[in-house]
């Protein structure tokens, strides 16, 4: 309740320059969107899929950003691990989870508004998926360094965000963030395609040389 309090009370930190740094997790809620399978030999499953995150199960949600600052504008790198559990699965689908990182990496243009932080960005996606599909298990080796992580598609975001000072150069950020996705992931003997909308609730601990 105090926390609460003080973020109504202070007034907005404006990053007008300087280098900055940023971490911290979210709660995150994924759209139901189309999720296609294809299997070699098999007909095509198509689901409106439904997914969960559980943000604070280990691997928890996380997200970092750094940037460089100037005149109320900047340039920054941001990663976000998400992770996503469907749960309307069927006979043929017995498992189907991407739940040791759906990594979102973008390149983000920031610039300040008011009291207010505004962003977009692009970049790729980083993904680990885990499936059973029609009782074939995909192994989970592979990818980058032969641990399971693959390129797989283009992801785009926004984001609305205010900043408050805690002490000294630290911060706390808490921002409003949406992003949109395609991942084309292996499953066993195929492939599905994992279309993907993401609202997250972000809050951050941060700090700024200015």
């Amino acid at each position: 309740m105090l926390l609460f309090l003080s973020l109504l009370l202070c007034d907005g930190l404006r990053a007008q320059s300087g280098f900055r740094i940023e971490g911290g997790t979210f709660l995150p809620y994924n759209v139901p969107m189309p999720l296609t399978i294809h299997q070699s030999g098999e007909p095509d499953i198509h689901i409106t899929a439904r997914y969960s995150s559980e943000p604070f199960v280990v691997p928890i949600c996380w997200i970092w950003r750094i940037g460089l600052w100037s005149d109320g504008r900047a340039w920054e790198l941001e990663g976000v691990h998400h992770k996503i559990f469907l749960d309307n699965r069927s006979a043929e689908v017995e498992n189907f989870s991407v739940s040791h990182g759906l990594n979102q990496l973008t390149i983000n243009r920031a610039w300040v508004f008011s009291e207010f932080e505004a962003r977009v960005g692009a970049g790729v996606i980083l993904a680990h998926p885990e499936s059973t599909i029609r009782g074939k298990t995909m192994a989970e080796e592979g990818g980058f360094l032969n641990l399971g992580y693959r390129l797989t598609g283009p992801t785009v975001q926004g984001a609305v965000g205010k900043c408050f000072p805690l002490a000294g150069a630290l911060f706390l950020t808490t921002e409003l963030k949406l992003s949109a996705y395609h991942a084309s992931v292996p499953v066993s003997e195929g492939d599905a395609q994992v279309w993907g909308i993401l609202a997250q609730l972000t809050m951050m601990i941060g700090w700024q040389n200015e």
